[in-house]
C-alpha cells in the first residue's frame, strides 16, 4: 500500500480514537444508562462498548502507522543502475538529447564522463 495513504489513515484513525475514547469516558463518568438496557448480567453499558470500539480502532491505527513507517521494497532493476546527472548540464540543452553532431554522424557512441 501507499505509505502516504497509510499515514493519512493512521492520522484519521487517531483522531477518531481520541473522540471515541472521550465519548466513552464521558458516558461512564456521567453514569449514562439507557432505559432499554434490561437486567441481563452480561449487558455492558454504552460507555464500555464505546471504549472497546476505541481500543480496536487504536490497534488498527497503530498497525497503519507501523506499515507506513516500513521501508518500501525496491523495484528490481536487473543489476542496472540508472545514471543521474547532478550537474544540471543535461537540462540546459534538450534539443540534441545529449548526442553531439560529430558522434551521431560517425555512428559512434558519445563519451560519458
Amino acid at each position: 500500500m501507499n505509505p502516504v495513504f497509510l499515514r493519512r489513515t493512521a492520522i484519521a484513525g487517531l483522531i477518531l480514537t481520541v473522540l471515541l475514547a472521550l465519548d466513552g469516558i464521558y458516558m461512564i463518568v456521567s453514569n449514562y444508562q439507557p432505559d432499554d438496557a434490561g437486567d441481563h448480567p452480561l449487558h455492558m453499558s454504552d460507555g464500555t462498548t464505546v471504549l472497546i470500539a476505541a481500543a480496536i480502532l487504536l490497534i488498527v491505527t497503530v498497525v497503519a502507522f507501523m506499515l507506513s513507517r516500513r521501508p518500501q521494497t525496491q523495484v528490481a532493476t536487473a543489476g542496472v543502475t540508472p545514471e543521474v546527472d547532478t550537474t544540471g548540464e543535461a537540462l540546459a540543452d534538450t534539443s540534441t538529447a545529449g548526442v553531439t553532431p560529430e558522434a551521431s554522424a560517425a555512428g559512434e557512441q558519445p563519451e560519458r564522463s
